[in-house]
């Protein structure tokens, strides 16, 4: 379904009409609006009430805002309470982290200082060894206790 400009120019032209007429039912003979009218029940017996309101009455003054003083002051002691609670609780995690991590760093390096003095030593008997320092000991026949007569 389309509406042609003609269409539309007619629907304006009837809802201005009606606009004007509501208007005129709304003036009284002085030709002032009237003000908050009492309801009216429609004739046709419908359950819609009309009612005309004045909204150049003054509006009611504003209820004072209330003091949140005292709760931000509350709040902020608060928090700050919770924060330091926290922060106590973060870094009791972070000393027991660290703890733990300087135990196994000392237990590595402990590990590493005796493969150290051991390699050390190693190297040191290999030294002496060919520099000649230490003799080597004669070889020295052991007696021949053996049996020569007994089956192998």
């Amino acid at each position: 379904m389309s509406i042609t400009r003609d269409e539309i120019r007619a629907l304006c032209a009837e809802h201005d009409r009606l606009m004007a007429a509501a208007a005129e039912e709304r003036r009284n003979a002085d030709g002032r609006f009237r003000s908050g009218s009492p309801p009216k029940r429609l004739t046709n017996g419908a359950d819609i009430i009309y009612r005309q309101h004045d909204n150049s009455a003054p509006a009611p003054a504003p209820e004072p805002e209330q003091d949140w003083s005292a709760w931000e002051a509350w709040m902020a002691g608060h928090l700050a309470n919770e924060r330091e609670a926290i922060l106590d609780i973060v870094e009791e995690g972070v000393n027991k982290m660290l703890d733990q991590e300087c135990a196994a760093f000392d237990r590595k390096l402990a590990e590493l200082r005796a493969e150290n003095a051991e390699l050390k030593g190693m190297i040191g008997t290999v030294l002496r060894l060919y520099a000649g320092e230490t003799k080597v000991a004669d070889v020295i026949d052991l007696p021949d206790w053996r049996k020569r007569d007994v089956a192998a």
